[in-house]
């Protein structure tokens, strides 16, 4: 999550607090980077004559010298202690001992390399389904099912199938896949996906996962199509730690063009950007980095982690944009809380498919599901649709603007403006999407423009010790027919209504808070059907965190410093009060996202002080919440009145 920008008050001894923001590194045309990859061995001696013969470690996970259109290794270097036999083959790196005397082994690789974003132009239609009589021989191999990747499975089968039925462009069939992978399957680092990998079959069925598991899902379900695919790993830049990272994504074979990059934990449909380093390829999903082989007698081995590190030496020139946009408010001039529908334009002048990730990066109001994920054929213009809502507590007599700003992965850029006032006429949500389905020529039945369908979840987030949330929906006859025997749905649980004309009736539907999800509701009968659909967002709590505090452990009485450290929460909170002994430094009435903090001091204020920072607030239903984080610094250079007055006090 990218750290918003804030300005805050101090409360003691300077005005004002700053805040400091990262840079993102996916979105440079190249990058030169250095890696390092090594680990280390210990041997625990069991008896005075012990013996270690022979230790071998076969590293299999490093840049290797391929894909020269988009990776150049300048430099490689392999080290050992003590000194090995070092031998490089093309996909693997020997480090033998004979009879070490020692209790460690170590061994590293390092490169210095130049990489590019990887996005080869498709500029041709591929026929789908893949002809399996027309692919290399080597290929075939990478459409088997295997123990992670359970392409044989029925339901893996049967998704695949309904995400790919009446497409015959294979780009636009893994595009989709990808996608639906991406928006789907729920990025977790519990222990059961980051520290175990799980199959396809189980990522499907628990709706979660970590790059390997969004991974093997994805290469699954276009394997059960014939499609060959490849799975990558290496390693990534990622804003959620602002660092590198261990990193999986696949290749899919594109006949006449050969292997195209899909990262649908990234949602990099096509390409992935520059900061992929990929270090190894498989068909299977589970294959070890490093082996290690050894003959001994009388001796414990213990093996560290392998540990892998990428710093950034150098950065090229930012990604240039490859597409036109264009924004469009369909309905302008609305009153607070009206939700606007707003159409994208997207023109694609290159002769080479583009897939497309937009963001909106500006808008009125908070948005949760802030990205549209679409896929340009060559040449090609299309619009999208989203609907954005406008604040509600506005005053009255008076007139607000509001920008609106989208951008897309390569940088193409878009903006307009929304107004909005009490005076004006109210836009519904139900209006919108309305607006919308008539525009994009959505499936219809006879009477659907007669009946008004408009669902409100009566929060934006919950959280679980609430147990249950409410959907209140209410559905208008507009038409000159009685509207007979419509069932209104929320999953399986419907109910059925008779709307008289011009009458409007309303529904209620309950929720359990278990997790976050996306409900659709419908109301459907012979004539009539109409969805509305709603983002549940739902917590344990604000899991408002705070991280990385910095601080000078000595210093000198008169000199100034300053107390660094972040917060980050996945909810807005209210009433944010960060206290530093018994003196309230900052408050805040609301905070969302991620924001760094500065406090200045005087080395003054922490003598003789055993500190702490106590940071409370209250979810927006006011519960509260607080935590502290002690710490301690050591004031030097102490005016000799300053000590006599601390052992004055002190006895008194």
């Amino acid at each position: 999550m990218k750290p918003i920008t804030i300005l805050l008050t101090l409360l003691f001894l300077l005005p004002t607090a700053i805040a400091i923001e990262t840079e993102n590194l996916n979105y440079y045309e190249n990058i030169d980077v250095e890696v390092k990859i090594g680990s280390k061995i210990n041997i625990i001696p069991e008896s005075s004559d012990y013996l270690i013969e022979d230790f071998t470690a076969d590293l299999s996970i490093f840049p290797k010298k391929t894909d020269v259109q988009y990776k150049t290794i300048n430099k490689e270097i392999t080290s050992s202690t003590p000194q090995a036999l070092e031998s490089k083959g093309e996909y693997s790196i020997k480090y033998t001992w004979n009879k070490p005397e020692v209790d460690k082994l170590e061994y590293e690789y390092t490169s210095e390399l130049s990489s590019k974003i990887k996005f080869p132009k498709v500029n041709i239609k591929i026929p789908f389904p893949v002809n399996k009589d027309n692919l290399p021989e080597g290929v075939i191999q990478f459409t088997e099912a295997n123990e992670f990747i359970e392409s044989d499975n029925p339901e893996i089968i049967n998704l695949a199938n309904e995400l790919a039925s009446g497409s015959d462009d294979l780009y636009e069939v893994v595009f989709k896949i990808s996608q639906w992978t991406n928006n789907n399957i729920d990025y977790s680092l519990e222990t059961l996906t980051a520290e175990i990998q799980q199959s396809s079959v189980w990522v499907l069925q628990n709706r979660k996962g970590v790059c390997d598991e969004l991974t093997v899902l994805t290469m699954a379900m276009l394997r059960s199509l014939g499609i060959p695919t490849k799975f990558v790993s290496g390693s990534s830049y990622t804003d959620l730690i602002n660092g590198f990272g261990n990193h999986a994504w696949l290749e899919v074979y594109f006949p006449n063009y050969g292997w195209v990059e899909f990262d649908p934990t990234y949602g990099q449909y096509g390409y992935v950007d520059a900061t992929h380093i990929k270090m190894k390829e498989s068909k299977l999903a589970k294959e070890s980095a490093v082996k290690y082989t050894w003959s001994s007698r009388d001796a414990e081995i213990k093996t560290e982690k392998l540990q892998i590190n990428v710093s950034v030496t150098e950065k090229g020139e930012k990604l240039k944009p490859l597409i036109d946009i264009k924004l469009k408010p369909l309905k302008n001039k609305i009153s607070g809380g009206s939700t606007v529908p707003i159409e994208i334009s997207l023109e694609n002048k290159n002769d080479f498919y583009i897939p497309v990730s937009l963001i909106v990066t500006k808008a009125p109001t908070q948005l949760f599901n802030n990205q549209i994920d679409t896929l340009l054929k060559p040449s090609e213009t299309k619009s999208e649709f989203i609907t954005i809502e406008v604040p509600n507590d506005i005053k009255s007599g008076f007139i607000y603007t509001s920008d609106l700003e989208i951008i897309d992965f390569f940088g193409s850029l878009a903006t307009a403006e929304i107004e909005f006032s009490q005076s004006y006429d109210d836009y519904s949500k139900s209006k919108a999407k309305e607006l919308i389905d008539s525009l994009t020529k959505e499936e219809e039945k006879t009477y659907s423009r007669d009946v008004n369908l408009e669902c409100n979840s009566k929060k934006e987030t919950y959280y679980k010790y609430e147990n249950t949330g409410i959907i209140n929906c209410n559905l208008e006859n507009k038409g000159n027919t009685n509207i007979e025997d419509i069932e209104v749905c929320l999953g399986s649980y419907c109910q059925s209504l008779n709307i008289p004309i011009s009458k409007t009736k309303e529904v209620d539907f309950s929720f359990t808070l278990d997790r976050s999800k996306d409900l659709k509701i419908t109301a459907e009968n012979k004539d009539t059907l109409k969805h509305s659909f709603i983002s549940i967002h739902v917590l344990e709590s604000p899991n408002l965190n705070l991280k990385e505090l910095t601080y000078p452990q000595t210093i000198k009485y008169r000199d100034n410093s300053e107390i660094l450290f972040t917060l980050n929460t996945e909810a807005k909170v209210q009433n944010l009060t960060i206290n530093v002994d018994k003196k309230d430094v900052f408050y805040l009435d609301m905070f969302e996202d991620e924001g760094d903090f500065r406090i200045p001091f005087e080395g003054s204020y922490f003598f003789n002080k055993e500190s702490k920072m106590i940071i409370s607030y209250n979810d927006l239903n006011g519960k509260e919440y607080s935590f502290e984080s002690p710490f301690h610094m050591e004031v030097t250079n102490v005016p000799w009145y300053q000590n006599l007055f601390s052992k004055v006090k002190n006895i008194f």
